[in-house]
């Protein structure tokens, strides 16, 4: 799928990657994160060429280490809030490898026409990546890195059980 959208990137105008799936099967110790050289290098790949992967965290309550592929340090790894922003307690979290926090929770239309409540960090990674879209729309000229310095501007801080991180404000970041 990576490589799928780094050659299509172009023909499709495909601004960021978004998948929301993971494993919490890891490795022991400070270097977790399971060594896989195809993906790492497509996700540095992607982030190269301005397209960000962005990954769900995990939703095992592990306040020290996060899903792969989250943990790959050129994606961007998503974190989950509740509403009224403060940190969803189900949520994965490592100090070193969480970018942002995003809204976990939400009511989506499904297939029928009827409604479901959705929740978790995949949900909250959906969010991140549509905020990263909308801001590439507004300012399509921005760099991955000025677009990444602006998320990160327009965030605010969260703390709670341990975590800590910005929560990207969507409205600031499309509305401001």
């Amino acid at each position: 799928a990576l490589q799928w959208v780094y050659d299509n990137r172009t023909k499709f105008n495909i601004q960021a990657l978004s998948m929301s799936q993971g494993t919490h099967t890891l490795l022991s110790g400070p270097n977790y994160c399971l060594n896989t050289p195809n993906t790492t290098s497509l996700v540095t790949l992607l982030k190269n060429v301005g397209v960000p992967s962005f990954f769900p965290v995990g939703n095992v309550k592990d306040y020290k280490r996060i899903d792969w592929p989250a943990c790959i340090p050129d994606s961007i790894a998503i974190s989950a809030t509740m509403p009224g922003d403060s940190i969803a307690t189900y949520a994965n979290f490592d100090p070193n490898l969480t970018d942002f926090f995003a809204l976990g929770s939400l009511r989506l239309k499904v297939p029928g026409n009827s409604e479901i409540n959705a929740a978790g960090t995949s949900v909250a990674a959906q969010v991140a990546a549509a905020t990263w879209v909308g801001v590439k729309t507004k300012t399509p000229s921005l760099s991955y890195q000025a677009a990444y310095d602006l998320l990160s501007s327009k965030s605010t801080v969260v703390t709670g059980r341990g975590a800590f991180g910005k929560v990207l404000d969507t409205w600031a970041l499309l509305n401001g």
